[in-house]
């Protein structure tokens, strides 16, 4: 124990946190941080965290957060590497634990901006596959070969492949063409 001549400074030579100078002043050893005895210890991981060199306080880098610098900080994957960035897209896509997209149902392509084959709209939830009766429009609509007379959903097809859809109503069927033999086009939900 060291004591200046005065007695008004104390110093604890045997602490594991601090060193002892002749006039009673402590000097913290590596790695821990001034306060009354030394004890904030903060030792810099590479990756992880630095260390405030005023306070001992861990400042966060390399995309992490948390107490210990042990979380990802939003949107930032896999856990404990924390290195590869994905956003999720509402409507498009979401992320896996891994930092990898995961397209929404009937999504594809890199982002996930496109639809997969016979599934059109905004959401990509409307069914429509071509056939010898119709083509698809753009927006999953079906656009009947052969002139027809009456409101059919299927343009006269036997069957829609299990996807059996209805009329929304009569406001929704446009005929394209003339009167008697023009083509319908049919808007389906």
């Amino acid at each position: 124990i060291t004591m200046e001549q005065n007695c008004t400074k104390f110093c604890d030579t045997t602490s594991a946190n601090y060193t002892c100078d002749g006039s009673g002043d402590k000097t913290c050893k590596d790695h821990f941080y001034p306060g009354q005895q030394c004890d904030t210890y903060c030792k810099p991981k590479i990756d992880f965290y630095t260390c405030n060199q005023t306070t001992g306080e861990k400042i966060c880098g390399g995309n992490r957060a948390g107490e210990k610098c042990e979380h990802c900080v939003e949107n930032y994957y896999p856990k404990g590497v924390c290195n590869l960035l994905c956003e999720p897209v509402e409507g498009n896509y979401t992320c896996n634990d891994e930092g990898v997209k995961q397209c929404l149902e009937n999504r594809t392509a890199p982002n996930c901006t496109a639809c997969v084959s016979n599934h059109y709209g905004r959401t990509c939830a409307k069914f429509c596959k071509e056939n010898k009766y119709f083509y698809c429009t753009e927006d999953g609509d079906k656009l009947c070969i052969k002139p027809t007379t009456k409101v059919d959903k299927n343009c006269g097809a036997p069957d829609d492949g299990g996807h059996k859809e209805k009329v929304k109503d009569t406001a929704d069927t446009a005929v394209i063409g003339g009167a008697g033999g023009g083509v319908h086009y049919f808007s389906f939900f």
